[in-house]
This record gives structure tokens, sequence and C-alpha cells, in this order.
């Protein structure tokens, strides 16, 4: 049995989708890559500074830090170092808080929550100011240059707004709140839950 040859029509179409390939392949290496669209839109900001995001308005109002912790349930100790921040929060659209928190260090580090991490908020309605504690428990080696991202959905984070917080802390601070004995104190502001 004798394999038919292909004719010149048909050699010069399969050159010309090799060629295609080849364009495209390269042209999309060369593209560059825009957001994902299954990331989170991150909305930076600074402490003491308002974000506004798609469900609400996020203002992270002071960073403290220190090997102890204290709260109104439990008093913890860490071979490493606590960070809390003390977060407001507006809901723009429905009655709703933040419901997750991570922390992402200046070394590249994510951490999120977990048995001793605290992210505790209030619940309110549109246009009534909330309140968020956080607390991470944290390698101090890290520390300069991070961050916080806060979210409204504790379960998926895609596609929607997310506060990032650069939280300003210095080799200072770390110092200072290593050096520190006593507790740092994480409580609910009077007048809220």
């Amino acid at each position: 049995m004798r394999v038919p040859r292909p004719t010149r029509a048909q050699l010069g179409a399969g050159a010309l989708v090799l060629a295609a390939l080849s364009v495209g392949r390269v042209v999309t290496e060369l593209l560059p890559e825009g957001p994902s669209p299954v990331r989170a839109f991150e909305r930076t900001t600074t402490v003491d500074q308002s974000v506004a995001l798609r469900y609400g308005d996020v203002r992270v109002t002071s960073v403290d830090g220190g090997r102890q912790l204290a709260t109104t349930t439990s008093a913890m100790l860490s071979p490493g170092l606590w960070v809390t921040a003390q977060v407001d929060f507006t809901p723009r659209v429905d009655k709703s808080g933040l419901a997750y928190a991570e922390l992402r260090d200046g070394e590249g580090r994510v951490v999120t929550g977990g048995p001793r991490n605290v992210l505790e908020c209030d619940v309110v309605n549109p246009g009534i100011p909330g309140h968020c504690l956080v607390a991470f428990e944290v390698d101090p080696a890290g520390l300069v240059g991070a961050r916080l991202a806060l979210t409204s959905n504790a379960n998926d984070q895609r596609g929607d707004d997310m506060a990032v917080v650069d939280l300003g802390i210095t080799d200072a601070q770390v110092a200072q709140w290593k050096a520190r004995t006593t507790p740092v104190e994480l409580l609910m502001p009077k007048g809220t839950s």
C-alpha cells in the first residue's frame, strides 16, 4: 500500500499553520500580563488613611507590638512578636464587618488566621462605623515593610476589593517591641461590641 504524497497546497497550508502558531507564541510571551481576574483588586493605603472599597471604607488607626498579648479572654506570650492593629470599618452596601485578614511581612511571607491570631470585628449596618481588632504572631525579622490585607469575605477573596495597608513598621519599632515588658492590650473601644 502506497501512502499518498501531500500536494503543494497542503504543504503550504501546513507551513502557514506552523508559522501562525510560532507568531502567536512569540506575541504571547512579549505582551505584558494584566491583573489576574481571580485575584483580589488591591487598594493600597497607609496607617491613618482611609481607603474606599466597593463594600465600605477601611482605616487602620493604630499599630502596636510586643512579646505579650492581652485580650478580654486570654493572655499569650510569643517567642516572636505580636503585631496588633486597630481598624475602623464603615460598610457601604450591606450589614457587615471585615471577615478576613492576612499579614504580609517584608520578606514575602503571608500569615493568615489561626488558633492564636485574632480578627474580631463589629458587624454593623451601612453608614455606621464599626471597629476591628487584629493581632498576628510573627517572626520579628520580617516586620519592616509589613502590610495588612483586609476584606469582607472570609471564604473567597477573588475578584473583589481588598485593602492593603502599609503598617509603616521601622527597625526602631521592632527593637522597642522586643524590649517591651508590658503586654499589648487588644480591647474593643468603649461603645462598641
